[in-house]
Formats: C-alpha cells, sequence, structure tokens
C-alpha cells in the first residue's frame, strides 16, 4: 500500500548491497538491516531518512531494478 513515503533510490540499493555484504539477503533481511542502520547511515550519508523501508518497498525497486543498467554502472 503507497503510504505516500519516498525513499532516495540511491539510498535503497546502498542498503540492499550492504545487507546483502552482511549476509541479510532476504527482502526481511534488508528490512531489519535498514532498522538496525538507518541513523548511522544518515548521518555518515547526510541524509534524512526518517523511517526505514519495508520490505515491501525493497521487493519494488528490486523488481523495478535494470539488472543489466545497474551491472553496467559498477563495472
Amino acid at each position: 500500500m503507497r503510504r505516500g513515503i519516498s525513499f532516495p533510490q540511491w539510498w535503497m540499493l546502498l542498503v540492499a548491497i550492504l545487507s546483502i555484504l552482511s549476509g541479510q539477503g532476504s527482502l526481511m533481511g534488508m528490512e531489519r538491516f535498514a532498522k538496525r542502520h538507518r541513523k548511522t547511515l544518515n548521518e555518515l550519508l547526510g541524509t534524512h531518512v526518517a523511517k526505514p523501508p519495508s520490505d515491501s518497498t525493497f521487493r519494488l525497486l528490486l523488481a523495478q531494478l535494470d539488472v543489466e543498467g545497474f551491472e553496467g554502472l559498477l563495472q
């Protein structure tokens, strides 16, 4: 359900990557990682994400991700 909350896409991708690298590769793991590290990430990155994204928000992001384009950016 849309609740009018938007998250920076780059921030969510970073959280997804960091959570995978820390062994939390499931959608629920990404949500838990975001909850646990949101304040620290805000401080380090100068962002103001007030509430961590849910697992369904990560699901939507990853479903829309252009994997080939993203891999090209990483290389």
